[in-house]
């Protein structure tokens, strides 16, 4: 894993168990993470890292509220960010951002697929933690 994509405080699981992650610490060459549930420690034989796919459970978690509009869409809103899924690329979801004064289309910043991308791009954005309630 490059740890140039991470910063602390990033969520990731074990590719074996998928027991979540939480990154402690990153060098140049190394990430590492601390296992929140602790019941799952140690890790089992062969333990890796790799990303959360990012899905409607991790949104909830980090507090995003479900919306369905007149037309049907549903969406994942919190403040002036708004989260949904792209029916035409199979995992991506689109993330858009919006200020009191505009509307939400065509807002798009960019498109995600992992809870880790969430939570750096909420916080470079809103300049707050995404936590799990």
């Amino acid at each position: 894993m490059d740890s140039k994509e991470y910063r602390i405080g990033n969520l990731l699981r074990d590719k074996v168990s998928k027991t979540i992650l939480e990154v402690i610490k990153l060098t140049k060459d190394d990430v590492v993470t601390y296992v929140i549930d602790r019941s799952k420690f140690p890790l089992k034989k062969g333990w890796g890292l790799e990303p959360i796919p990012l899905n409607e459970e991790w949104l909830l978690k980090f507090d995003f509220d479900k919306i369905t509009n007149d037309e049907e869409e549903i969406f994942y809103q919190k403040g002036y960010v708004r989260i949904s899924i792209d029916e035409y690329e199979d995992g991506w979801f689109n993330f858009r951002k919006r200020t009191p004064s505009q509307l939400w289309k065509d807002n798009l910043v960019t498109q995600i697929k992992f809870v880790h991308e969430l939570q750096n791009l909420y916080l470079l954005i809103e300049k707050e933690e995404l936590n799990i309630r």
